[in-house]
């Protein structure tokens, strides 16, 4: 430390005149660009698409099931977890990985049925009849529904388990029974 103290002084004066330019410059910087934003260096990898996508889907818990459902059933499906549901997908599209799991966080009895597939009514809106979706190579995923040739547009997508019929009990009493059996543990 100097004898005089001075410098100490100066030193902390400087300090807090520091601090007060970059606290005023924090909050009226904004302002004193007049409008104009700064220019960021973009990296030179493909910008990744996360756009939203909104779709009706309609989760069937048989795996042999060829036709629509119809208003008694659906109700099953609802009570069950399953049936229609209106889904918004935030996400890479072109990701297969992330659209599966999508569709089974918005279906957790999915898990069950080894595998799915998506289908759709085959020809005009009063068939009752489903047709299989053809899957990609590399899966399904939101870009492909898209696409005009799987000629989807605006209809429902139904969701088909592959290897075993999903559980109908409703959902309510399903977890009702899990936590009935953790008390008796």
């Amino acid at each position: 430390m100097a004898s005089s103290g001075r410098p100490m002084v100066d030193l902390l004066r400087d300090v807090a005149d520091q601090l007060e330019r970059t606290e005023v410059s924090r909050l009226f910087g904004p302002y004193a660009r007049g409008g104009r934003r700064l220019t960021m260096r973009r990296s030179t990898a493909a910008p990744v698409q996360l756009h939203s996508c909104t779709h009706l889907f309609c989760c069937l818990d048989d795996k042999n099931v060829e036709l629509v459902p119809n208003r008694c059933v659906k109700q099953r499906l609802a009570a069950a977890g399953l049936g229609e549901k209106r889904l918004t997908f935030q996400g890479i599209q072109t990701n297969p990985e992330e659209f599966r799991e999508f569709l089974l966080a918005a279906y957790p009895k999915l898990r069950q049925g080894g595998g799915f597939e998506l289908l759709k009514i085959s020809g005009t809106t009063r068939s009752r009849e489903l047709v299989l979706i053809p899957c990609p190579n590399d899966g399904y995923h939101v870009r492909y529904l898209k696409e005009p040739q799987t000629h989807i547009g605006h209809a429902t997508i139904f969701i088909r388990p592959l290897q075993r019929n999903l559980n109908l009990d409703p959902v309510i009493f399903h977890y009702c029974s899990l936590l009935k059996n953790a008390d008796y543990e």
